[in-house]
């Protein structure tokens, strides 16, 4: 139970951080967990839209989803190096701003 209300904290269930909660509140939050997985099973037996039932798979099978391994420690060193090279770039302001390249290519491949 140490863990989960160390959980709780740290979601905190609106209120403060640094404030406790209660087993009653933890126990209300266990329901209201319940009661969203309840309501996420009847919403994806009632979908019909294919590609969001592929989708919604996909984010439950994905290896991330239970790893906890930094992503970070998962890349090679040249991956690596031109993370941090390109970070080096954008601090020295010779990188382009990523809404601008988002802007960019929208207006180039917006569809009439």
């Amino acid at each position: 139970m140490d863990s989960f209300r160390g959980i709780l904290l740290l979601c905190s269930i609106g209120k403060s951080v640094n404030k406790a909660v209660s087993l009653d509140e933890i126990q209300s939050f266990k329901m209201n967990i319940q009661a969203v997985k309840l309501d996420l099973i009847r919403k994806i037996t009632l979908m019909e839209n294919e590609a969001m039932i592929k989708a919604i798979n996909h984010l439950l099978n994905r290896k991330e989803a239970t790893s906890t391994t930094d992503w970070w420690d998962e890349l090679n060193q040249a991956q690596r190096e031109s993370i941090q090279t390109a970070r080096q770039q954008m601090a020295a302001g010779k990188g382009i701003p990523h809404d601008e390249v988002i802007a960019k290519y929208r207006a180039k491949y917006r569809q009439p």
